[in-house]
């Protein structure tokens, strides 16, 4: 297996992706156009596995630095307990092939995407789930803390019909325990087939 980073040309193999695993994804429903490659994922670093010439796991990484924008794609204010630190990294878009699920592959992508940030020194890493989701003990592990979403998503291409989580990451403080959770539950899966060093910063601007 090869983990690299994708590009508009491999938008296809990532809408087909993200479409068959949202799917049967636990508590929500979701659009077309929330899961289809958009102006977002063309500033966004968009992670990828392949497995040969097939695209098996995918996340995308968003840098913010603004505020409203992140409170925007998040559907809600920031009233929580935790001060934000921007810029943040929003990580979304996570998609695994079926016959591949459990075998380590978001935790690879995630640990890369942990390790840009810190990079790009990135204090915050932030996420959304659904209460319940199987991601959602792993991530009690690497350090996140889950605050509970006011209202679920509503307003845009998501639509939970369950409770909400915004999990938090304190990059800063919590970052090596992350990466050896991630560690842990990937092992040695393949090769990394790009170089962190020569990925330029950069910062979503668009909501979609």
């Amino acid at each position: 297996m090869q983990l690299n980073v994708l590009s508009r040309q491999h938008a296809r193999q990532v809408n087909e992706l993200r479409k068959k695993a949202y799917e049967t994804a636990h508590g929500m429903q979701v659009s077309d156009a929330g899961l289809f490659w958009n102006r977002s994922d063309d500033q966004s670093v968009v992670f990828g596995v392949w497995d040969r010439d097939q695209l098996i796991s995918t996340m995308r990484m968003e840098v913010i630095d603004s505020p409203s924008l992140l409170e925007q794609k998040l559907e809600c204010p920031w009233k929580f307990k935790i001060k934000l630190k921007l810029p943040v990294m929003l990580l979304s878009r996570a998609a695994t092939a079926h016959g591949y699920r459990g075998g380590g592959l978001n935790a690879w992508l995630r640990s890369e995407a942990l390790q840009l940030a810190n990079l790009w020194e990135v204090p915050l890493a932030v996420g959304t789930l659904v209460k319940g989701s199987a991601r959602e003990r792993s991530m009690v592990q690497m350090g996140y803390v889950f605050l509970e979403h006011p209202t679920g998503w509503k307003q845009g291409a998501f639509s939970s019909s369950e409770p909400v989580w915004v999990a938090v990451l304190d990059l800063q403080k919590d970052l090596q325990q992350a990466l050896n959770e991630c560690a842990r539950l990937s092992g040695t899966l393949g090769t990394v087939e790009y170089d962190r060093q020569t990925i330029a910063k950069r910062f979503v601007t668009v909501i979609r």
